[in-house]
């Protein structure tokens, strides 16, 4: 870290210090300016470079999707099924240019949703920000970073909710969710 910011510090010196040598405290500046920045950046990078793969837990109690929350497992007794579908953000206009985007997930169907949400909110910290205390009826799991097929996926979690859960089975569910952030 320290030669990353070291390098930075002499390449900010070499091209922008020049002119500023003239003048002492200038010059000083721009060395601990390009000394944080970077600091800054090595921090960064070694953020992305250190991130965890993208992960699913399933086991005999239920499902973990995110790893750096293990409290938030969605246990079997809370679904009643599980279907694919299709996240949709509403259409934003940029002058011209028209921005959609679509996320694929698996739609975990919840036995009794407001339980399910007040329990998960219970383990979390409290979050200070306005909320509507709105929440969709159904769990999603983004299975598209994931390494598996969504088949094999489907498979493995409907094999467990018919074992541990509460199967039923409900051919009318919609196949494309709007955008809905809990």
């Amino acid at each position: 870290m320290m030669v990353t910011a070291l390098m930075t510090a002499a390449n900010g010196w070499f091209f922008y210090g020049i002119e500023l040598a003239k003048h002492p405290v200038a010059a000083n500046v721009v060395v601990i300016l390009f000394t944080t920045l970077g600091g800054l950046a090595f921090c960064i990078s070694i953020r992305f470079l250190v991130r965890p793969p993208r992960a699913l837990i399933i086991d005999s109690e239920g499902i973990v999707a995110n790893l750096r929350r293990p409290a938030d497992r969605v246990l079997w007794a809370d679904l009643k099924g599980a279907h694919l579908a299709v996240v949709e953000v509403p259409v934003y206009w940029l002058g011209p240019i028209a921005i959609r985007q679509k996320w694929k997930i698996v739609a975990l169907d919840l036995v009794d949703p407001r339980a399910f949400y007040d329990r998960r909110d219970m383990r979390r910290r409290p979050w200070l920000g306005y909320d509507t205390g709105m929440r969709p009826e159904y769990f999603p799991i983004h299975y598209e970073q994931l390494d598996t097929d969504a088949d094999r996926l489907m498979y493995i979690i409907n094999e467990g909710i018919a074992r541990y859960g509460h199967a039923i089975l409900n051919s009318s569910l919609p196949k494309t969710y709007p955008a809905f952030f809990p």
